[in-house]
């Protein structure tokens, strides 16, 4: 049983039974996560003074008529389940203050969507960008002038979601600090959903009975074990993926551990107030686990995505796979190399390596780029460069500071830059190893070709 009250007390049982039914309203991915950022933001200024609290902002992101707001409406309206806090077309100094005033709870920022304008769109991208800094770290809030040169600081007490069609976000710091989970125009149960809305009250007594709960514990003492459990179990999601070679930001990480700890406590409310059998509780927490290790997956891969490196490889990779780009491999000639076509090659393969050529490899992939609209800024020596820091690249043995090969194929000389055929491989891949395919072929799989429409923005 839990601390505060007894099954029957309350109706405990009953409104939780509710809860439980209301993950129900869509697919347990979004709502499991939703629940979760609802609960936490109940003790959010506390934890914020412990020093270890959730930074950053929750994003559910979904098509219009898909029912995101419905769903944060559901959720973080504690009153009705029927009102979202403000919307992206107001001011960023009305938005800020309601940040600023509300405590405790969940503020909801809707709507954030592409917009007919270029200026509109960089209006809005501002305004995001600074919830999402007043929100994230150890920011100290949102600085403004005060009186007498002073600055005054508006800090929040509460956790701030956003809906939005999109998002377009090009500053890796900052789409780390967004935790974005997606849902379709499928994602919905549209019956379930109609029934927990007219029966809003029952989660309403449900979050004062939580609230309860948390009191009866100490508000701060609760607080700090939450904290303490933060750090124990801080990089234990992370440490899987990693063996998987899938890097997680550490916003990203702290964030979804954060989610899974409120979670987990819901769940052993619920196992104490009879809402869920020890079965149940098993099952609702390995299913929340594998949630929060996927969003992790995905955020993850949302981020790699604006890696400039990563893009370079990402175009690399598809024009390989529509045979638009080629590698050809290198047969021995007298002192010299001999391929099939070395002027229309972007490359050479042999003995285990890769040579891409300087500037044709580079042209081809900005090319691609510019045909569907994308810039690529970074410039071929500073790609060079990275590539070289990053330990990518074979070096000159006659010229260790210098990652420039010269290889002469059919009487042609070419500048080229060379790599592990296995290094290649993973680049290709996104970073993750890749065991398939042989020296000359360079097989296209899903998730390139899904990474390459998002980081290129078309759609079927």
């Amino acid at each position: 049983m839990c601390e505060t009250t007894s099954v029957n007390d309350h109706g405990v049982k009953a409104v939780t039974d509710f809860t439980v039914s209301m993950l129900d309203v869509a697919e347990h991915r979004i709502t499991i996560p939703i629940l979760a950022v609802a609960l936490l933001s109940l003790v959010q200024s506390v934890m914020r003074e412990t020093g270890d609290f959730f930074k950053g902002v929750f994003c559910l992101a979904g098509p219009c008529l898909s029912g995101k707001t419905l769903l944060f409406k559901l959720f973080f309206d504690f009153e009705r389940g029927r009102e979202v806090d403000i919307n992206f077309d107001a001011t960023p100094v009305a938005i800020i203050r309601k940040i600023g005033n509300k405590r405790d709870a969940v503020v909801v920022v809707d709507d954030f969507k592409p917009t007919s304008t270029k200026s509109a769109e960089n209006s809005q991208t501002l305004i995001l960008d600074r919830v999402i800094r007043m929100c994230s770290d150890d920011s100290h809030g949102y600085q403004k002038a005060g009186r007498n040169n002073s600055t005054v600081a508006i800090i929040p007490h509460c956790i701030v979601a956003i809906t939005a069609e999109e998002i377009r976000l090009q500053v890796k710091s900052t789409l780390a600090r967004l935790l974005i989970e997606e849902m379709t125009k499928h994602s919905m149960n549209w019956k379930v959903y109609t029934d927990c809305l007219a029966n809003h009250e029952s989660y309403k007594a449900f979050l004062m009975n939580y609230i309860r709960y948390i009191s009866a514990q100490g508000v701060r003492k609760y607080c700090e074990n939450l904290a303490k459990l933060f750090l124990k179990e801080r990089n234990t999601l992370r440490n899987i993926l990693l063996e998987k070679d899938i890097i997680v930001d550490n916003r990203t990480s702290d964030m979804c551990t954060w989610l899974s700890l409120s979670f987990d406590e819901f769940l052993k409310y619920a196992l104490g107030v009879e809402a869920i059998d020890h079965e149940r509780f098993e099952s609702y927490k390995e299913e929340s686990r594998q949630i929060f290790l996927n969003f992790m997956e995905e955020q993850a891969e949302r981020i790699n995505d604006l890696d400039d490196v990563t893009r370079f490889f990402t175009g690399l990779r598809f024009l390989l796979d529509t045979a638009e780009a080629r590698i050809d491999p290198l047969r021995a000639r007298n002192s010299s190399f001999a391929s099939e076509d070395s002027k229309t090659a972007i490359g050479f393969s042999k003995a285990g390596c890769i040579y891409l050529k300087n500037d044709v490899a580079f042209r081809n992939v900005v090319s691609y780029f510019k045909r569907f609209g994308k810039d690529f800024v970074m410039s071929e020596s500073m790609l060079r460069k990275m590539l070289s820091n990053n330990g990518h690249l074979i070096q000159n043995p006659n010229n260790p500071k210098s990652p420039i090969h010269r290889l002469s194929v059919n009487r042609e000389n070419y500048q080229c830059i060379k790599f592990a055929e296995a290094t290649f491989r993973k680049l290709l891949n996104g970073g993750k190893n890749d065991d398939i395919g042989n020296d000359s072929e360079f097989q296209s799989d899903r998730v390139a070709r899904h990474n390459a429409d998002n980081i290129l923005g078309r759609r079927d």
